[in-house]
């Protein structure tokens, strides 16, 4: 990494913030390939259905992501996750979770509560043949994508 990286990505955040805010009607925010390892607060500060979050280097996802009411997609794929984020719990109107490419080797029974999940991508993901079993047996009337 160059060291003007860090002033770059600054730069990109800076401007998709400023851009975000000149369009308080879009209901969609991309951070994909940025680099994050952590999610800027203003991105959890909208009222969004769509948060694209892949791509980056994010460990957690912090607990003010339950406030995003609304949302319907979340993409995490591709970062460093090692569990399903908690705060995934509180999203009620969540159709669609991608996690493909993280770190994760369990899934939590309570992704069957989520009365609007459809469909959730484990692609990538070192879970153990069991615990896919175990998924798939506990968590019918979800879509799995492995």
């Amino acid at each position: 990494m160059s060291r003007h990286a860090p002033r770059n990505l600054a730069l990109k955040l800076e401007r998709i913030r400023r851009e975000a805010e000149q369009h308080p009607d879009r209901l969609d925010l991309a951070l994909s390939g940025l680099e994050l390892s952590v999610v800027p607060c203003w991105a959890l500060e909208r009222d969004l259905i769509e948060l694209d979050l892949s791509r980056n280097h994010l460990v957690e996802v912090p607990e003010e992501l339950a406030l995003l009411e609304r949302l319907a997609t979340l993409d995490l794929r591709h970062n460093r996750l090692t569990a399903v984020p908690p705060a995934v719990r509180a999203l009620g109107r969540l159709e669609e979770l991608w996690l493909d490419g993280n770190r994760i080797e369990a899934v939590p029974d309570w992704l069957g509560e989520l009365p609007a999940l459809g469909y959730v991508q484990l692609r990538g993901n070192p879970i153990p043949a069991t615990e896919r079993a175990r998924i798939e047996a506990r968590l019918p009337g979800l879509r799995l994508g492995w």
